[in-house]
């Protein structure tokens, strides 16, 4: 008979969150020298925010039980909406051939809103390559499920060898969304770590009160 599976407590699954920020944040670091630290990093994606099946995100359930919420907003100079994986095949209602510059940037504040992390990984849309929209689950799950580090799979998806090969500013065009995710992912991880610190808990590895995740210090020396 097979052991029984007992749930962690809270402070295993925060400990167990801080350990994916950690790999997360050491294979993001890696990555400018390391290509295939996508793997890596697909896979911790995975873990912390994709729902599937029996899964559970490790990220977003704690959140849930902590009635914590993280909400992702178009950038504020250019406020458009965040394309959305379900919109992506619609044409705008209005002729915007027919509507003034300040008409139009009135248009799309009016219909631009945030989105919660748990919704904007299911929905917005993270890549359109060859025809195809990948949300950000799609794309983690691709990548991560035929790839990564969890699995090798002997036939992938036909657009991935293309996502490689095409670059946007030096990072190939698979992973530019992946790492904008990860700015999220890692501050609203951030947040979930500094609540429970409050709470008693005791971090593992970091100082995390200086957002310490922040993407633009994952790349200055320690």
């Amino acid at each position: 008979m097979s052991p029984v599976r007992i749930r962690k407590s809270g402070q295993r699954l925060v400990a167990d969150l801080e350990s994916q920020i950690k790999f997360l944040r050491e294979a993001i670091q890696a990555l400018a020298e390391e290509s295939d630290r996508y793997k890596q990093i697909a896979a911790t994606l995975r873990v912390l925010v994709c729902s599937f099946g029996k899964n559970r995100p490790l990220l977003l359930d704690l959140m849930d039980e902590l009635d914590a919420v993280y909400f992702i907003s178009p950038i504020p100079d250019l406020p458009f909406p965040i394309p959305l994986v379900d919109d992506s095949d619609k044409d705008d209602l209005l002729d915007l051939g027919e509507m003034s510059s300040d008409d139009i940037w009135q248009y799309y504040r009016s219909i631009a809103k945030s989105y919660s992390l748990r919704e904007f990984v299911r929905r917005a849309e993270a890549i359109h390559f060859m025809g195809h929209s990948y949300s950000y689950q799609d794309l983690i799950r691709t990548l991560a499920e035929q790839s990564g580090l969890g699995h090798e799979d002997w036939k992938i998806d036909q657009n991935v060898p293309g996502m490689e090969s095409f670059v946007i500013g030096g990072v190939q065009s698979h992973m530019a969304p992946l790492l904008n995710l990860c700015e999220h992912v890692l501050s609203a991880a951030t947040n979930v770590v500094n609540f429970a610190s409050d709470q008693g808990y005791r971090p593992h590895y970091f100082v995390l009160r200086d957002e310490y995740y922040q993407l633009p210090h994952l790349f200055a020396e320690d």
